[in-house]
């Protein structure tokens, strides 16, 4: 459990084979929908990728973050 933007957030991390970190999630504990995913920067670039997702709304049946900030 961490703070995400003020809020409470479980923390799931993706694991390679050889046990190094590759991506951790970040889901709002009230909600259950993904706030912020972290990618590995080995994988893309020099410095890890965050966006932090908010504000979801409906859409056809399904939520949807209509806010996201980098």
């Amino acid at each position: 459990m961490e703070k995400i933007d003020g809020h409470d957030a479980y923390r799931v991390v993706g694991v390679r084979p050889d046990g190094s970190a590759v991506d951790r999630l970040y889901f709002d504990a009230q909600t259950g929908l993904l706030c912020a995913p972290i990618h590995d920067a080995k994988r893309h670039w020099s410095i890890p990728e965050e966006t932090n997702y908010d504000d979801y709304r409906d859409v056809t049946g399904s939520r949807f973050p209509t806010r996201c900030e980098s």
